[in-house]
């Protein structure tokens, strides 16, 4: 296997396998095609670092005209180049009906872009409000429940206003891994699966709560252990177990929360299979609650970055957690999360096979892999049939796939 770095891409070479996306999964161009500019474009457009191929680089001029037909993607097309000439295109009054003009693509993008550079401040707003709070709670000063109420009030809001701009948020900023980003992340899927699984208003209230504060007991560990990249002795993980306690402590005797969210948050590290800490509680034995933040807690920890470890993307992340189905997590909330994320979370950008740009705006429970998805640019297979703006449901259209998941796409 070969890595080859973007910034060291040329074009007019060709090699004799495939080239892949630094996941090493999906195909980024077929064998024997030419590196065109665009390819490289497109890779430093989205911050790709680098391809992989299992083949060589070869020099035989004629190898493209080659190529062995398939439904692989074969070439992107940056989007830039597709409103270059979609603009030519509505100058001339031509391949494009009004309804979806340059300018109607444009609104949609600046829109989804303005609400998300407001989603973004916001959270980091309330990252910083939160850290205040955990800071100051170490510290023993007095802090008011309507503090930690204001965050779980905005937050509530956040999702319900802009759902699709939020998760676009989680999924593609690549967050730094900090107490207060995955307590928010954590907080964020646990309202929507809680409505999802249509909690009463009481159970959701403790819920957010004991995801907001669930690790402020962290911040009392040392970081020889919280940093550790190789296996806790017996010593180090007993003592990484009494975070839980304290941050259930924390939360009873400074904030005066009710003792279920000091049990959910003692239950946060059990798991559906009895293998979690620090009872080993399994099934129905463990709180609803806290199976709910079990997951959650789980999918922050893996879609933030560390020190040590590149994060996992939305369809990695999902992936992962699909296979722990029957194992570490409750399946009826497992099944709640892909409901609302599916494998390719909603807010993330695809690639089509049909070279179709879109972003995923609800996912599909039934058929987790075809959600439902907004087209963002135009295809250079010219067709007629899907239409810039179009909202399809992919389980509608047997022809179409998604190829790949961009990470850190910018509208």
């Amino acid at each position: 296997m070969t890595r080859i770095y973007s910034n060291e891409l040329k074009e007019g070479i060709i090699y004799s396998a495939p080239l892949f996306f630094d996941d090493g999964v999906n195909m980024f161009l077929a064998k024997r095609r030419s590196i065109k500019k665009y390819h490289i474009d497109i890779l430093k457009k989205w911050s790709i670092p680098f391809i992989i191929t299992y083949g060589t680089v070869i020099d035989d001029e004629n190898a493209a005209l080659h190529h062995e037909d398939g439904t692989e993607l074969e070439e992107i097309e940056p989007l830039e180049e597709e409103l270059m000439e979609l603009q030519e295109e509505e100058e001339k009054k031509k391949h494009m009906p009004a309804t979806f003009s340059v300018q109607y693509l444009n609104r949609i993008v600046q829109n989804f872009s303005k609400n998300r550079s407001y989603v973004l401040k916001k959270i980091r707003s309330l990252e910083e409000s939160l850290k205040q709070i955990f800071i100051s709670i170490q510290k023993g000063e007095t802090v008011a429940r309507t503090e930690v109420e204001s965050i779980t009030e905005s937050l509530t809001e956040l999702v319900k206003d802009f759902p699709s701009e939020t998760l676009n948020i989680i999924i593609s900023m690549n967050f730094d891994s900090t107490y207060e980003i995955k307590a928010i992340i954590a907080s964020i899927i646990g309202i929507l699966i809680a409505k999802n699984l249509d909690m009463q208003k009481k159970d959701r209230a403790n819920l957010l709560v004991a995801s907001l504060l669930h690790d402020i007991g962290m911040r009392g560990v040392s970081k020889d252990i919280t940093e550790k990249q190789t296996k806790l002795t017996r010593q180090e993980f007993e003592l990484l177990k009494l975070h839980l306690l304290k941050s259930a402590r924390l939360t009873s005797e400074h904030l005066y929360y009710p003792k279920e969210v000091g049990e959910i948050i003692m239950q946060h590290h059990e798991r559906f299979d009895g293998s979690g800490y620090p009872e080993g509680l399994e099934g129905e034995a463990i709180h609803l609650s806290a199976r709910v933040l079990s997951l959650t807690d789980s999918f922050s920890a893996m879609i933030c970055r560390t020190g040590y470890g590149k994060p996992l993307s939305g369809y990695e992340t999902m992936k992962e957690l699909s296979q722990r189905s029957d194992k570490k997590f409750d399946p009826k909330i497992l099944k709640s999360f892909i409901a609302i994320l599916g494998y390719y979370p909603v807010g993330s950008y695809v690639l089509l096979n049909s070279k179709h740009f879109a972003l995923v705006i609800e996912a599909n429970e039934t058929f987790p892999y075809q959600p439902r998805v907004q087209i963002l640019s135009k295809s250079s297979e010219n067709d007629a049939k899907i239409n810039i703006g179009d909202i399809i449901n992919l389980q509608d259209y047997p022809q179409l796939s998604i190829v790949s998941q961009i990470q850190n796409a910018e509208a």
